[in-house]
């Protein structure tokens, strides 16, 4: 699996999401001082653990706006603690212009049809997995290459 670019959360609006991992949410709970936010915290990680879905997960989906509730300064949360979501990649999907699109969705090497986003796709093919069609599409992976290709500094 390649190495994904680390994007510095500052420079993230307060709408985006990243995977921050479970573990070090728990870690951090102590080293808050506000009781309140400590409990907001915990409230969280346990309804996490009620549903069978999310319990599994390493990771939870949270928004910068809500992140900086908790911890005020961003640039101490280590690049190994998050990853950005694919909420995050399809917004940048979403906020390109049509060209850009197109130009993106080019320039990803893989397009096959378990990593097509295309519900009802007349094309699927399940013993021939490599079809390059015209339909392929999928905003996350179009967004991540946006990322690759402009190898954008924040």
């Amino acid at each position: 699996m390649k190495k994904e670019e680390k994007i510095s959360l500052e420079k993230l609006t307060n709408q985006d999401t990243i995977l921050m991992k479970k573990s070090f949410l728990l870690a951090l709970i102590p080293k808050i001082e506000d009781k309140g936010i400590q409990r907001m915290i915990l409230n969280i990680l346990k309804s996490l653990e009620v549903d069978e879905k999310t319990k599994q997960q390493a990771e939870i989906e949270i928004s910068i706006g809500v992140l900086k509730m908790f911890i005020p300064d961003l640039s101490s949360i280590p690049f190994h603690a998050y990853k950005l979501s694919e909420s995050y990649y399809e917004n940048l999907y979403n906020n390109m212009k049509y060209e850009e699109r197109m130009f993106y969705k080019e320039a990803v090497h893989l397009k096959t049809c378990t990593n097509c986003s295309q519900s009802n796709c007349p094309f699927y093919q399940s013993s021939t997995n490599q079809i390059d069609c015209s339909r392929w599409n999928n905003p996350c992976i179009i967004g991540k290459e946006y990322i690759k290709k402009r190898k954008i500094k924040f």
